[in-house]
């Protein structure tokens, strides 16, 4: 008969439960809900201009849309920017896709939760976050969605779609400029007034409630705030 060996004496192993998934607060659940909602719903915005361009494309390619006095210069501005309209709203509409599928597989990574949403309010005033005046936003997809990346691939995606859309835009306003008799001509500076003004209110509201902002927090005595004048004059705390 075979002694027992000492590997036979062995304790039997006891595995580690697998970890669910991380319970996110409803109010962080809530915001990148709609986030992702609005992100997918912009980037079926971004993919209609995209087509748009690329239908006026074929238009002004073709020699008979000009007259005969149109510079050089302005046929190809006016190709320039409807090869940008295209190809920047495809990709708007691509890093949208990215986004949501990121916001999407947040409750995986679990993240620690924000301690205090009221102490960080208005702490980390971003170039993204700042044109839409959301402090709190930032803050949660800082804690919740790793934000050092999020925040690149968002600033990314939202100078992409901007300026994909400006293109179109400017696009269609050279062409009027050039080939259209004079009323045409003021009716589309008219309307590109009319779509583009309420976006520069916006960011000057922005920008005069933050410079409110940080002068309260120096006549409180509170942390040090840096106002540092940066590109489209945004403002980052250090």
């Amino acid at each position: 008969m075979v002694p027992p060996s000492k590997d036979d004496n062995l304790e039997p192993q006891v595995l580690e439960p697998i970890p669910q998934l991380h319970e996110l607060p409803p109010h962080v659940k809530y915001f990148l809900d709609g986030t992702k909602l609005s992100i997918e719903n912009l980037g079926l915005v971004s993919a209609l201009f995209a087509g748009v361009a690329a239908q006026l494309y074929g238009l002004l390619k073709s020699q008979e849309s000009y007259s005969e006095g149109t510079s050089d210069a302005t046929k190809d501005s006016i190709l320039g920017l409807c090869y940008g309209a295209i190809f920047l709203n495809l990709g708007a509409t691509m890093l949208g896709m990215a986004i949501a599928n990121r916001i999407a597989g947040v409750q995986l990574r679990k993240r620690t939760s924000t301690s205090s949403l009221v102490a960080d309010e208005g702490r980390n005033v971003n170039r993204l976050y700042f044109f839409l005046g959301l402090s709190e936003s930032q803050i949660l997809l800082e804690k919740y969605s790793e934000g050092a990346v999020t925040k690149a691939v968002m600033l990314h995606w939202a100078l992409t779609s901007s300026v994909g859309a400006w293109c179109l835009i400017f696009m269609i306003i050279i062409y009027a400029n050039s080939e259209e008799r004079k009323p045409v001509k003021i009716a589309a500076f008219v309307f590109m007034a009319f779509i583009l003004l309420p976006h520069f209110g916006h960011v000057i509201v922005i920008l005069w409630r933050q410079k409110l902002t940080i002068r309260n927090k120096k006549e409180e005595g509170g942390e040090e705030w840096r106002e540092t004048t940066m590109t489209l004059g945004l403002l980052r705390a250090p």
